[in-house]
């Protein structure tokens, strides 16, 4: 989705904004549902404007699909005092060892493991060996009952492997 269509989809929400507030103004509603007008059209605005950052091909923090392609990496290092640094990867899912889906962009923290772990993926792409990932998780306790646990208890290892050869079907 490039800009212009940004720019028309916030022209649009503007002018239904304008459209609603000319109509809690000269409208003969009461405060309630004027107030319920506003608020739903409040929760809205955040909701399109989420929809567009997940539609822009920007990068989430979402979870990864549990198998992968590994297409790119871009590695920010942390710099002193300023940044903290990210890990960018681009993805591909795989169904039963073939890509399915859209690629999609997945923004990490950076890590020093994760860093070496994509960067020798990368190298190994750029030399022709496609690289598959498997994310495996790993509790951190094994006490208490696990659906009182925290949303992050669970770990997410990466790992990353050569992509198997195709297999030809036989003639």
């Amino acid at each position: 989705m490039n800009s212009t269509v940004v720019l028309a989809l916030s022209i649009g929400f503007a002018v239904l904004c304008f459209l609603l507030l000319c109509l809690c103004v000269y409208g003969n509603l009461s405060h309630r549902n004027k107030m319920l007008i506003v608020l739903a059209v409040s929760a809205f605005y955040f909701i399109g404007y989420q929809a567009i950052n997940d539609s822009q091909g920007w990068a989430t923090s979402r979870e990864l699909p549990s198998k992968f392609v590994l297409l790119a990496a871009v590695i920010e290092e942390p710099v002193k005092d300023k940044t903290k640094g990210e890990i960018f990867v681009w993805l591909q899912p795989l169904t039963d060892n073939r890509p399915s889906g859209e690629p999609r962009a997945f923004r990490f923290p950076y890590e020093k493991g994760l860093h070496s772990l994509f960067e020798e993926g990368m190298k190994k792409n750029r030399n022709g060996n496609s690289q598959m990932g498997v994310v495996e998780s790993a509790q951190r306790g094994s006490r208490g009952v696990s659906w009182l646990k925290p949303a992050g208890a669970d770990i997410q290892r990466i790992k990353l492997r050569d992509m198997p050869a195709p297999q030809l079907p036989e003639k």
